[in-house]
């Protein structure tokens, strides 16, 4: 599994040397891990684990989740939450609908994972690089910045949505483009 952690592995890295564990689950949650409810879920060990509701399921907003004493001093200590506004109730009902629907999606996961497997597969046949991906994340490493960018402005005005990865997020001269498949609630929604 070339872009996913292995949690257990993490897990016991951490143990052993007394580590906090930090996991960032955005791109899981709705697709990988035991019902589709990210590679942290049903995973004891992680010391704090961080998601999104922006991408599978379809709302926006954020998730922490972690221990009761790191719970009190983020809610405490952190202003970013202190002068923040809860979300609105539509939303908090979208998060919950979607979190109940993520773990009948099991034929849409597969879907999604087929598709961008045969995107990767016909980029290879093409000559372009893919990375190590097997995930629903398809990068196509171009390296130069500017071809990158130009092509990711080509590709949209042609309808295809590749966004331009850059320094700093990625190291210089593996500049990319990241296609990313469609999540499987908004499969099931068309």
């Amino acid at each position: 599994m070339a872009d996913r952690s292995d949690v257990s592995a993490l897990v016991n890295l951490a143990q052993a040397y007394n580590a906090i564990l930090y996991l960032d689950d955005a791109h899981a949650l709705g697709v990988l891990g035991e019902n589709g409810m990210g590679l942290a879920a049903y995973q004891p060990g992680a010391d704090v684990v961080v998601g999104t509701f922006g991408k599978a399921c379809g709302a926006f907003g954020a998730f922490v989740t972690c221990s009761a004493k790191l719970k009190n001093y983020l809610i405490n200590c952190c202003p970013g939450f202190i002068y923040t506004t809860a979300l609105p109730p539509a939303v908090i009902g979208a998060i919950a609908a979607a979190l109940a629907l993520i773990p009948t999606l099991e034929p849409e996961r597969q879907h999604l994972m087929q598709s961008a497997a045969r995107l990767r597969l016909q980029l290879q046949q093409l000559g372009y690089d893919t990375a190590t991906s097997d995930s629903q994340i398809v990068p196509l490493i171009i390296g130069d910045e500017g071809k990158t960018l130009r092509l990711s402005e080509w590709l949209e005005k042609n309808g295809i949505l590749a966004i331009a990865i850059r320094p700093p997020t990625v190291a210089a001269g593996s500049s990319r483009l990241r296609f990313c498949s469609l999540q499987p609630a908004l499969i099931r929604a068309n």
